[in-house]
């Protein structure tokens, strides 16, 4: 087995736990504050928008672990550990998927990638100019958000009708 390969493929490994551990923590995190949220009795509407991206990367991590397997049978060690470790990756890339293609819109903002966000730090929403169409939600704290065609109607929505119950909230 060649050493360097094998150096090569353990710090991918490492880079993959690190990596693994931030997507899943974010999950739980996530969890934890919609569950507090629904505790505050607010509006909850969870936009969830990944089916065919994490359906993606499951049939692409089990053809990695077939291929992974394959290559241990014939007894090629270094091919079959790269196999699983891209497998693995899959498994990351699902939870990160799951992480951020899940928008959690509440009454007075939303929850994106576990990082809770206020309707009134929103600036404008505008189409995102990249490979994969979608758009970016521009926030007065120099952050963005990227949501997809599917769920930006439904945060233009809460957005207005949050903007509408303040505007209720002066006129008296």
């Amino acid at each position: 087995m060649d050493i360097v390969s094998l150096i090569i493929i353990l710090l991918v490994a490492a880079f993959l736990v690190y990596e693994g551990k931030e997507a899943f923590s974010g999950l739980i995190v996530m969890r934890k504050t919609v569950e507090e949220i629904k505790k505050n009795k607010e509006n909850v509407q969870i936009c969830k928008d990944y089916m065919h991206i994490v359906l993606a990367y499951v049939v692409f991590a089990v053809l990695m672990v077939v291929f992974g397997i394959y290559f241990f049978m014939d007894q090629n060690y270094l091919y079959g550990m790269m196999f699983i470790v891209l497998a693995f990756f899959c498994v990351v890339f699902i939870a990160e998927s799951v992480l951020t293609r899940t928008l959690v819109l509440y009454d007075n903002g939303f929850l994106y990638a576990g990082k809770m966000f206020k309707y009134r730090s929103v600036l404008k929403i505008e189409d995102k100019k990249k490979f994969l169409r979608g758009y970016r939600v521009k926030l007065t704290s120099d952050d963005e958000v990227y949501v997809s065609k599917k769920v930006r109607p439904l945060l233009e929505e809460r957005l207005q009708e949050f903007k509408n119950r303040k505007k209720g909230r002066h006129a008296k």
